[in-house]
């Protein structure tokens, strides 16, 4: 979840969000007392809307609870009172009606909606009643857009978070990845300058001028360039330098192969076979993972082909469906 240096390091994000969040709040505030001064209450129930003049146009979201013989309905409608020039020449539903033995409440409430979007006062009444004895409830429909807007802070900051979280893991997985693929032939020149005569330190100095020549801009080129740099600057011994890295990295393989290196330079050990066994690992590491990427790609295109063949049999079908 979030963390108090993540908090931090976006500060100005938050304040962004905690001003368009207090904005929000207030419009929703001005457009909560404005509606609220066109309804009339009593009991807690709404009785009637009242208009400032006949030209002005009013959209009034409310719930109507209809209650007959111990059947209730709850509906959720929006009254549109409009000015008379707007209005359409339909003739609009009529409660004077006689009603039907199959009588549903759905139908009556709709039909009374049209019958008090066409009155043309200043003051309009809500029914309490129908003519068939029918009772309603008016109410005003419960805004939950505060809620949404009290969310919107936590919600917005979560997915900030989120998209940073999966593009730091995709960036590590990358970076991870491009270290890997590289090692294997960073292995094999260490390999080869140390059987040609060349001491260890030489040796690195050689191979990342090399890459630094190429022009090589990768993650490995990087990690190289950066252990000589360090190395340079501290005076410390390019293993030393290596090792302090390794945590850092987090590469098993990386880690492996300065430990290698540590036990030449503590122990003694012959390090020249030792890289030799730790060439073909690496290689052995990176065809499994060649193979581990070709069958994610064949898992991936299944779905395109599939689609495709799905178009040529339809291609193909289709003269023969429109002759039948």
């Amino acid at each position: 979840m979030l963390h108090s240096d993540w908090l931090k390091a976006h500060k100005k994000e938050i304040r962004i969000l905690i001003s368009i969040n207090i904005i929000l709040l207030v419009c929703l505030a001005v457009s909560s007392v404005s509606r609220s001064r066109y309804l009339v209450r009593e009991d807690g129930n709404l009785v009637a809307i009242e208009r400032d003049s006949l030209e002005q146009t009013l959209s009034l979201p409310l719930e109507v609870e209809a209650e007959k013989g111990g059947e209730k309905l709850t509906c959720e409608v929006i009254l549109s009172i409009k000015a008379p020039e707007l209005e359409s020449d339909g003739k609009a539903a009529s409660e004077d009606e006689t009603v039907r033995d199959d009588f549903v409440l759905e139908d009556a409430v709709a039909g009374l909606i049209d019958e008090i979007e066409t009155k043309k006062e200043l003051r309009i009444s809500l029914p309490e009643k129908l003519n068939d004895g029918t009772v309603l409830r008016w109410r005003g429909k419960r805004d939950l857009r505060f809620l949404l807007v009290f969310l919107l802070l936590p919600v917005c900051l979560l997915y900030i978070y989120e998209t940073e979280r999966k593009q730091e893991k995709e960036r590590r997985r990358r970076y991870e990845a491009e270290i890997r693929k590289a090692l294997p032939s960073f292995v094999d020149q260490l390999l080869l300058l140390l059987n040609c005569g060349m001491i260890f330190h030489d040796a690195f100095y050689r191979i990342e001028a090399g890459y630094a020549t190429r022009g090589t801009q990768d993650s490995f080129c990087r990690l190289l360039g950066r252990i000589r740099k360090e190395a340079d600057e501290t005076g410390f011994m390019v293993i030393t330098v290596m090792k302090g890295m390794a945590q850092e990295v987090g590469i098993r393989e990386y880690v492996r192969m300065v430990n290698i290196m540590m036990d030449h330079q503590h122990r003694g050990v012959n390090l020249e076979e030792k890289l030799a066994a730790e060439s073909r690992l690496l290689w052995e590491g990176r065809k499994a993972s060649a193979m581990q990427r070709g069958k994610e790609m064949e898992t991936k295109m299944t779905f395109p082909l599939a689609l495709l063949l799905l178009v040529l049999i339809i291609i193909a079908g289709m003269p023969a469906m429109m002759n039948m």
